[in-house]
């Protein structure tokens, strides 16, 4: 027989077991109660007249342990009265026998001889172990038969321990046909090992009270405890603790049975379509978790809920839980549009916010993801739904990678162009089809930046890629001459008694200096400078007066505005913008942008602004100045 038909056989089988040990409802226990004499049950009485079964039951049970404790032999005697069979133990009166007490006869004074016989029997057992040499022996019996006990569990247990490290091995060897089951099986071993090992420890405990009467009497309230009816289901019907119990382990049953169930389908189902067995996750969770609110309504109604009662109760709390689990509703729904629509699958390399990586298994709620640096993040369906993804192994896993390089200005162009090629068309995971290409990007402050287009088969390997052309251009550059830059800034010092030594060092080395341009003009090149820019030339012709005026005017109610200003994490007081000043000193002066910004380094030439950090000149840029007299 083939394995899945096995595994089938194995489902159907659990099913069947948990439906015939269902309790079913049973009216007989409602119209029967027991006559118990020191933990054992004699026979079991009905109701009759206005007495109900518990009621007769407990009167007999009063009068049988008064007897028991009497030291005088008891004498049950069959009494017609009037028709009636009664029974009575001396002058006490035990019961009357009626039609709904027969068990064992046809009529009632037969039942009442049978009854008799019981009753002196047990009543003179009750005395006899009621007496002081019985006692003594028992208890002695009793403690012996617990150090036996110990004895025996530890054997017990430790066989067990042993057989079942054996039994695993066998079913984790490949060879195994349950080795695809070793999860359950070394579950339902260790359930089966626990069950053992306490039940045994029950039947003990049950043996070891056997032996007084008061050990029985405690042990039969103990187990009554859980069989009396103590929780009303329905109307007229009362559940135990036992069958609450019963209905617990129903459930898990059901719901382990129907876990193997869906198990097998998803692997069947999956091999047989020859599709990962993540694409039906979703669908065996959702076969799983229908199978089991169908148990539920059959085993409810069988075990005596009427669910016409719990119809508002559940409204209410659907209400409920639709609030409070809508996260994961929407989790659960998005997987299953996942599992429909497949936007990602196992095995794609896939870009979620922060992260990225490669889909290792997409569940019914949530999706697993293993980076680069193995490490698995688990993310929320939803995710995969509310927001972009990116995935590069979609359709088409050929992806472009971009490489950018920096050369000195005086590197040239087509050299450069050379080395980067054969450093992409050197390295046997670049395609060449797409071809390789090198792009001039840009001038920048220092190089001259280009970018290697490179394309590949495998994006979660760009990022070695990346490396591995990186040492290679490296290599060429080195190999061609070429230099790559560094950030470069230009100091310009003006300090006059710095030039003057200057001056002086070169003079007596007998270097030759040249003279300084002339520091007047000729008119034509004054007028010609004044045609270019009259407004610059006119911002040093500046008095103190009207300086003085223009800090004033800047400073006042309608000047630039002073406050306050927070970067970051750092607090500046009483500081300016330099873009809002040169917008400030356009609209006073009525000048253009580079005759204010001008104006804006004299006044930090002359010492009445500087910037708060002295790190920049007077510049129309969002960076904060300070008037000296504000410090």
């Amino acid at each position: 027989m083939s394995q899945p038909r096995l595994k089938s056989l194995l489902a159907l089988a659990i099913a069947l077991i948990l439906l015939l040990w269902l309790p079913l409802p049973s009216h007989a226990s409602s119209v029967k109660a027991p006559v118990v004499l020191d933990g054992h049950v004699l026979f079991s009485v009905g109701e009759s007249g206005n007495f109900t079964a518990q009621e007769r039951a407990a009167a007999v049970n009063r009068t049988l342990a008064a007897e028991a404790r009497s030291t005088t032999s008891p004498e049950i005697r069959v009494v017609q009265e009037e028709g009636l069979t009664i029974l009575r133990s001396g002058d006490r009166y035990l019961l009357t026998v009626t039609e709904n007490d027969l068990q064992n006869a046809a009529w009632p004074s037969g039942q009442g001889r049978i009854w008799r016989k019981q009753l002196q029997h047990a009543i003179e057992r009750a005395q006899r172990e009621r007496t002081a040499t019985y006692q003594r022996q028992m208890i002695g019996l009793m403690v012996a038969m617990f150090l036996g006990s110990l004895l025996l569990l530890v054997i017990v247990r430790q066989s067990t321990t042993r057989l079942s490290r054996h039994l695993m091995q066998a079913i984790d060897d490949p060879s195994s046909p349950l080795s695809p089951w070793a999860e359950p099986a070394s579950l339902f071993v260790r359930i089966l090992r626990w069950v053992s090992e306490v039940g045994l420890a029950i039947g003990l405990l049950c043996l070891i009270s056997e032996q007084l009467p008061q050990t029985r009497t405690w042990r039969y309230r103990f187990f009554q405890l859980w069989s009396d009816p103590l929780v009303p289901v329905n109307e007229g019907v009362s559940k135990s603790i036992a069958d609450l119990v019963m209905l617990v382990l129903i459930s898990l049953g059901l719901w382990f049975s129907v876990s193997i169930l869906s198990r097998w389908f998803k692997m069947s189902i999956s091999r047989r379509m020859g599709r990962e067995s993540s694409t039906y996750e979703v669908i065996a969770t959702l076969v799983q978790y229908s199978l089991v609110l169908l148990g539920l309504l059959i085993v409810l109604p069988l075990w005596g809920i009427n669910l016409s009662s719990l119809a508002i109760l559940g409204s209410f709390l659907g209400v409920g839980l639709g609030f409070g689990v809508q996260n994961i509703i929407n989790n659960f729904v998005s997987g299953l549009i996942i599992a429909i629509e497949r936007p990602i699958k196992v095995g794609d390399f896939v870009t979620v916010g922060n992260f990225q990586g490669t889909v290792t298994q997409i569940g019914s709620r949530s999706t697993q993801i293993r980076t680069q640096a193995q490490v698995t993040i688990i993310v929320p369906n939803s995710r995969f739904l509310d927001s972009e993804v990116i995935n590069r192994s979609h359709d088409d896993t050929i992806s472009r990678l971009h490489i950018p390089v920096g050369v000195a200005y005086n590197s040239p162009i087509a050299l450069v162009r050379k080395a980067l090629l054969e450093s992409a068309t050197q390295h046997r995971e670049v395609l060449l089809r797409p071809e390789p290409q090198v792009w001039f990007m840009e001038f920048g402050d220092n190089s001259l930046n280009f970018e290697l287009l490179v394309w590949t088969v495998e994006p979660k390997e760009q990022r070695r890629i990346k490396s591995d052309l990186n040492y290679r251009i490296e290599a060429n550059l080195r190999k061609y001459n070429i230099e790559v830059p560094f950030p470069q800034r230009d100091l310009n010092v003006r300090s006059p008694q710095l030039q003057t030594l200057v001056n002086t060092i070169l003079q007596q080395q007998g270097v030759e200096i040249a003279p300084e341009p002339p520091l007047e003009t000729s008119d034509g090149e004054a007028l010609a400078f004044l045609d270019v820019a009259p407004e610059l030339s006119s911002i040093e012709q500046f008095s103190s007066r009207d300086i003085e005026q223009l800090v004033a005017a800047m400073r006042g109610p309608e000047g630039i505005d002073i406050s306050d200003r927070r970067y970051r994490f750092n607090m500046y007081p009483r500081c300016f913008i330099g873009s809002e000043a040169v917008t400030w000193l356009m609209q006073y002066h009525d000048c253009c942008r580079e005759s204010a910004v001008a104006i804006g380094q004299m006044l930090g030439d002359r010492g009445i602004v500087h910037h708060i950090s002295d790190d920049h000149p007077f510049k129309d840029a969002y960076l904060f100045y300070r008037f000296y007299a504000d410090e």
